[in-house]
């Protein structure tokens, strides 16, 4: 995590520029900028330590590119890097600079010099034995060149992407599809799980402002059906969309899910959350926070009253509540009775609910 998101404030493209400053030092050093022995102690480090220099672990190290990841590593997000695109211009740049280096450290090779050390006499021997141990060095500091080269390529080349393809990270979605989750037990009798929660998550996330998501009759007719997500965003015309895979493993509640740019068809971000299934209440509203951060919908004090809002905190209750649900949904009358069955269960909210 960037300074800022340790400290639970706003993050914006500069939050991913940092994380880019993180990899880009474990590639160069093979270890992570910012060590601990726990969770605490890492994030300590991060609001409270430089991370150490790339000489520490590779002395041939460009000074430039030392430069350019402590810049983007500034704890402050006015010192870094503004935009992917600054990052970009001094990576070229420095990768410019490692291809003329690189040429200079071949023209001044000890080999250009083999035709005259054949000549050499018994005296100039012990010379020679110097420049192998200089030849050692040269070879050495080449390797380290090349790495970096390497490494410059690999980043210019993801900067190029970055920038060309990060049109839905960078703005506000609008308009978005949450597909229904697909239940992953082996169990038909937890599908009211899977349904339910998808169904609350539309309800939720319907209540932002400025985003447009589709109902449940629109995303449910895609529901077990193999369609690729462009023909899905073109047929409901939205930006975005949210898919879930659910596992009910005994008490246990595994959920994945990803934020899909429906034009690139790009992960947008994707978390999974490992829950028990008392705590399906708070994974509802945990869920729909994370998803409307993730789209970049900036919530006022009653929006985020919206999203946290819940009916009930008995977990035995909502689980009844989403069987209800779905039992009714089916539009049979020997689901209809069934829904009757459980809304007459010892709890009053489920049956003021239903």
């Amino acid at each position: 995590m960037s300074p800022e998101q340790a400290r639970g404030l706003a993050v914006d493209a500069r939050t991913d520029i940092w994380s880019l400053g993180v990899v880009i030092y474990e590639m160069v050093t093979g270890r992570p900028p910012f060590e601990g022995a726990t969770t605490s102690d890492v994030i300590v480090s991060i609001l409270e330590h430089e991370p150490p220099s790339l000489a520490q672990f590779l002395p041939e190290a460009p000074a430039e590119l030392q430069r350019i990841i402590t810049k983007a590593l500034h704890k402050d997000q006015e010192g870094r890097y503004q935009t992917a695109k600054d990052l970009l211009v001094d990576l070229r740049r420095l990768k410019t600079q490692a291809v003329v280096l690189a040429e200079i450290e071949r023209a001044q090779s000890p080999q250009n010099t083999d035709r005259k050390a054949e000549n050499a006499t018994q005296i100039l021997r012990p010379r020679a034995t110097n420049s192998n141990s200089a030849d050692g060095r040269v070879k050495r500091r080449s390797a380290a060149i090349a790495s970096v080269f390497v490494l410059l390529v690999a980043l210019t080349g993801f900067g190029y992407w970055y920038v060309g393809n990060r049109s839905l990270n960078s703005k506000q979605i609008e308009s978005i599809a949450v597909l229904p989750f697909v239940n992953e037990s082996g169990n038909a009798d937890v599908e009211y799980l899977s349904d339910g929660m998808t169904e609350t998550l539309i309800g939720t996330l319907s209540k932002l402002p400025n985003l447009n998501v589709k109902a449940r009759s629109s995303v449910f007719r895609y529901k077990g059906k193999e369609t690729d997500l462009q023909t899905i965003a073109k047929e409901l015309n939205v930006q975005a969309i949210l898919n879930g895979r659910i596992v009910q493993r005994g008490d246990q509640l595994p959920l994945n899910l990803e934020l899909i740019d429906a034009q690139t068809e790009n992960v947008i971000w994707s978390e999974q959350y490992n829950r028990k299934q008392v705590d399906l209440v708070s994974l509802q509203i945990e869920i729909a926070r994370d998803v409307s951060s993730k789209m970049r919908i900036k919530l006022s004090g009653n929006d985020a009253q919206k999203v946290a809002k819940t009916y009930t905190t008995n977990a035995e209750a909502y689980k009844l509540y989403l069987q209800g649900r779905y039992y009714w949904n089916k539009r049979e009358e020997k689901d209809f009775l069934k829904a009757s069955t459980i809304s007459i269960r010892p709890s009053r909210w489920i049956r003021t609910t239903l």
